[in-house]
């Protein structure tokens, strides 16, 4: 057999390769929080233990958390990406929505409750043109789009989810 460089992509290595995935899930999970203090809790991000979906922010944790029975999947591939003009910079940009439900076929964009209040004004109109592409991108596939307003879970809620291995 030839070996490879790679111990992920070697077949006849399985323990060690569990071990290097195990090792990036838990270096890639660790919190980062910010030193800002904002409403929808940038900077803490990492992976729901049980799915291994990815989430930016305490808002998308409670949403995966929340909802175990829509069986979502990352829409951040190119199966999901619509194009839109940008209402700051006039330029053509890339949007993936957050997550895709399989059972539902439906595309979900996560902000926290009243992101309109603390929003500056031009990235409401660059997340306003963001949906109506991604509803466009809906309408073309049969999917259906949705924008859920989800509550954050508190940095001290995340660090007792991170003890308890659920994220």
């Amino acid at each position: 057999m030839k070996k490879t460089n790679t111990i992920l992509f070697t077949y006849d290595r399985p323990i060690q390769a569990r071990l290097m995935l195990e090792s990036f899930i838990e270096k890639q999970s660790q919190a980062f929080i910010s030193k800002k203090n904002q409403p929808n809790a940038k900077g803490i991000s990492g992976f729901h233990i049980e799915t291994g979906l990815y989430f930016r922010s305490s808002c998308e944790a409670n949403f995966i958390l929340s909802n175990p029975d829509l069986n979502l999947i990352s829409a951040e591939t190119k199966l999901f990406r619509s194009r839109y003009l940008s209402p700051v910079t006039g330029k053509k940009r890339s949007y993936f929505p957050d997550f895709f439900s399989v059972f539902s076929q439906v595309l979900f964009e996560i902000k926290p409750i009243g992101w309109r209040d603390f929003y500056k004004q031009e990235s409401i109109s660059v997340v306003d043109a963001k949906i109506d592409s991604a509803t466009e991108l809906c309408n073309k596939t049969g999917w259906s789009f949705s924008l859920k307003e989800i509550s954050c879970i508190s940095k001290r809620e995340m660090f007792l989810l991170r003890r308890q291995d659920v994220i």
